[in-house]
């Protein structure tokens, strides 16, 4: 293989440039905070300026009112348990605040919203498909493909897939799924119309999946040239790229368990039985639009069919994947014609959209819980979480030492979250209706 500098840079155009724009802000790599790089010049300042453009003082009528003229007592005079319930807050805060950010990238807020520029590439030489090598990390760290077809439920359809997927799998993780490393539960592609046959595309996954391993040995440097020096300024976000040149998967990329043996497809089905609901009015100004609107879309999505197929390649799985449990719990659908097949074991089922993400859930953790490595990978990935968390609730609490509880706007929040939730009431509308759990768009 050649790892020349030129052979590298032609193949990280692109992750070099987004990889560099992550380790000094905010990517899909490195989507966790260690400052709050973005509202302030020092980069060891990880809260800003409750005045500022961006504590949403301006959406008052968000806030119940009753709480925003309480003046907080500096963090020594808090009581024990306040400083607890305060700190959970704030570790509450620190992944809505991944989970909403994340949603602006172009992984998300342009990808699942946009089908024109993921075309299924055409087939080169079987095994391999003509995928440029940049391309390659659309696909890892990725739970299964998701292939769409568009032309038949359009844009709107294609984004509202994107986002009620994005909020189940938030929920099935507690608010805090892997984001790092561009991980996510699928890779969403445009279902061409001659792969429409199950035989044709399952052909078509499994070339797509050696195409990809073929890559994992590819060596990528995450820094230009340009950032070569050793006074790169602080990171700001986690995690932090390694500055060697080395392989994808050393760089945490990796093909994961399910990839190979499963895929899902959204076909000219999905939305064919959902019963009609009226349209909320419009009222820009009002808080009750948000929870309104969500309503009419949640019931359009509670009601989206998803075909699930097996490839039969699964030999290198703890356990066989099989459908029979979805059948014999009444979830599996009428698949409908050309996908019926009469067979004992079938290799195809349509379940509800939510009923499909629950079932890669759930065969995950099995596969998990029954291999060392990938238990290990996975405990990996929260362990890092959870230390990037306490790391930068540790840093907020601190500066509110410094300047005051209501001084930043973290300290703030937390502070009215707190003795609201003490009252099993809520402070602001994200409690109720959580702005990254929205169908409706990706972001605002």
């Amino acid at each position: 293989m050649d790892t020349s500098q030129a052979s590298l840079w032609e193949y990280g155009v692109r992750t070099f440039w987004e990889i560099i724009q992550g380790y000094h802000g905010f990517s899909a790599y490195c989507p966790y905070l260690i400052t709050c790089y973005d509202y302030s010049e020092d980069p060891t300042v990880p809260d800003f300026g409750v005045g500022s453009d961006h504590s949403k003082e301006a959406d008052i009528c968000e806030y119940d009112s009753k709480y925003l003229k309480t003046i907080s007592p500096p963090w020594n005079m808090l009581s024990v348990e306040m400083q607890h319930l305060i700190r959970k807050e704030l570790r509450l805060i620190f992944f809505e605040n991944t989970a909403a950010e994340i949603r602006r990238l172009y992984e998300y807020n342009v990808v699942w919203r946009s089908f024109c520029d993921i075309d299924l590439p055409p087939v080169k030489l079987p095994p391999l498909v003509n995928i440029k090598p940049e391309k390659i990390t659309h696909f890892l760290n990725k739970e299964v493909m998701l292939y769409i077809d568009a032309d038949e439920i359009g844009y709107d359809g294609y984004k509202k897939v994107g986002t009620f997927m994005f909020r189940e799998w938030l929920r099935l993780h507690e608010g805090r799924p892997t984001f790092q490393r561009e991980s996510f539960v699928a890779a969403p592609m445009n279902l061409d119309q001659s792969f429409k046959s199950l035989q044709k595309l399952s052909k078509f996954h499994i070339d797509l999946y050696h195409t990809i391993l073929s890559h994992l040995d590819d060596h990528v440097d995450f820094y230009p040239k340009n950032q070569k020096s050793d006074t790169i300024p602080p990171p700001h976000f986690q995690p932090i790229p390694s500055r060697r040149i080395q392989p994808l998967h050393d760089h945490g990329y990796t093909i994961r368990p399910l990839f190979r043996a499963l895929y899902m497809i959204v076909d000219d089905q999905a939305m064919a039985e959902i019963p009609p609901l009226c349209r909320p009015a419009r009222h820009w100004e009002s808080v009750t639009y948000r929870p309104q609107k969500e309503e009419y879309h949640n019931h359009v999505m509670s009601h989206c069919t998803v075909l699930l197929v097996r490839t039969g390649d699964e030999s290198h799985l703890c356990y066989p994947i099989s459908f029979l449990p979805l059948f014999e719990a009444g979830l599996a659908l009428d698949v409908g014609p050309p996908y019926y097949e009469d067979k004992l074991e079938p290799t195809v089922v349509r379940v509800k959209l939510d009923v499909a993400i629950r079932f890669i859930h759930d065969l995950l953790n099995r596969e998990e819980e029954s291999s060392t490595d990938y238990k290990y990978a996975a405990d990996k990935a929260k362990q890092e979480q959870e230390e990037w968390c306490q790391s930068w609730v540790g840093k907020v609490i601190c500066h509110s030492q410094e300047v005051g509880m209501d001084a930043g706007y973290y300290s703030w929040l937390a502070v009215r979250r707190a003795l609201v939730r003490m009252n099993n009431e809520a402070f602001d509308i994200d409690q109720v209706y959580p702005s990254h759990e929205l169908l409706r768009f990706w972001c605002f």
